[in-house]
């Protein structure tokens, strides 16, 4: 999901670094699944059927697309 969220942003994946089960996202702990772009540290959440992917410095969000 990490990859295909860095296409549809323009960015390239290089590599996952660590998974946190204890992110807040709405208020809930979520997973966030968090990697690195030619753009730098991002995360990425799963809420309502979609993949969000966020900027780690900033924390706005970049892309989002259905997750299946």
């Amino acid at each position: 999901m990490s990859c295909a969220l860095s296409l549809e942003a323009g960015h390239t994946f290089s590599h996952a670094t660590e998974g946190d089960p204890t992110h807040k996202h709405n208020g809930e702990n979520v997973l966030a699944w968090h990697f690195i772009t030619d753009k730098g540290h991002h995360y990425m959440v799963e809420a309502d059927g979609r993949a969000i992917m966020y900027d780690g410095a900033t924390r706005n969000p970049v892309a989002e697309i259905d997750a299946p």
